[in-house]
C-alpha cells in the first residue's frame, strides 16, 4: 500500500487557523507526509508545529526553499542551512544558479522559475545529476501567465526530465488548505503532462519518501559518512 506525500506546502502564515486547515485537509486527503516549508522561524517555534502536525498523526519533513540570486549567495545558504533542515530544495531563476545546484551535493531538489526561457530550461535540466526536479501545481493557479504557455512550460520541463532519466516530485506548493490537492489528483495532472502511470504515482509517493528517508539517516547521531554509520551491538 503507498504511502502519499505532499512534498511542498508554503503556509501564508503560521498561525494555528492555517495550520488547523492543512492538517484537516491531510487527513480528508489520505495525505501521510507532508514537507512545510518554514521561513524565518526559530527552532522551538518549528518543533512545537511539528508536534501539532505530529498529534494529528501527520509525519512533518522540515523543508527550507531558497531562491539564490548568484552562486555565492546559494552556497552560503548551503552552508548555513544543510545541517538543519530535511530537504533543500533551490528555485532557480537564472542558468548560473541552476549549473550549481545541479552539481552541489546538498541540493535535494531543484525547481525551475516561472521567468525562465525553454532554452534555460533545457539547459538547466540537462545538467542535472542525482537530484529531483519538482513540480508545482501552484504554478498553474499563480502565474500571470497564460494557462497555455503554464502547461506548455510544465511539459516541456517534465519531457526533458524524462530524456536524463531525472526523477520528478509532483507537489501542490499550497498556501493554505483551499490550495491543495489530492495525491492522486496530482499523479493525473503529472500523466497530462506526460508520465506514465507508475511515474506519476512515484511522484506523489516513492520519489519524495525515499530523499526523506536517505536525509533523516544523515542527520542522525549514527551517520559518519557516505557508507559509514555507527551500530551499536546491545549488551549481553
Amino acid at each position: 500500500m503507498r504511502r502519499f506525500v505532499d512534498f511542498c506546502i508554503i503556509p501564508s502564515s503560521y498561525e494555528d487557523e492555517i495550520l488547523d486547515g492543512l492538517i484537516k485537509i491531510s487527513r480528508l486527503l489520505d495525505i501521510s507526509l507532508i514537507g512545510i516549508s518554514f521561513c524565518q522561524l526559530k527552532q522551538n517555534q518549528i518543533s512545537k508545529i511539528i508536534m501539532k502536525f505530529n498529534e494529528a498523526g501527520i509525519d512533518i519533513a522540515k523543508r527550507l526553499d531558497i531562491t539564490p540570486k548568484t552562486r555565492i549567495e546559494l552556497l552560503k545558504e548551503l552552508r548555513k542551512n544543510r545541517g538543519i533542515y530535511e530537504i533543500i530544495c533551490v528555485n532557480c531563476n537564472n542558468t548560473e544558479v541552476s549549473i550549481v545546484a545541479s552539481r552541489d551535493r546538498r541540493v535535494d531538489l531543484v525547481s525551475i522559475g516561472q521567468k525562465m526561457t525553454l532554452r534555460s530550461i533545457r539547459k538547466a535540466i540537462n545538467r542535472i545529476s542525482n537530484k529531483h526536479l519538482e513540480i508545482r501545481m501552484s504554478e498553474i493557479l499563480t502565474s500571470t501567465k497564460s494557462k497555455i504557455n503554464v502547461f506548455r512550460k510544465l511539459y516541456e520541463e517534465i519531457s526533458i526530465a524524462k530524456y536524463n532519466k531525472v526523477p520528478i516530485i509532483l507537489s501542490s506548493g499550497a498556501k493554505n488548505s483551499f490550495m491543495m490537492r489530492s495525491p492522486r489528483d496530482m499523479a493525473a495532472l503529472g500523466i497530462f503532462l506526460g508520465l506514465d502511470k507508475i511515474e506519476a504515482l512515484n511522484s506523489v509517493s516513492k520519489n519524495p519518501l525515499s530523499i526523506i528517508k536517505e536525509n533523516r539517516k544523515k542527520l542522525s547521531n549514527r551517520w559518519i559518512t557516505e557508507g559509514v554509520e555507527i551500530y551499536r551491538v546491545p549488551k549481553k
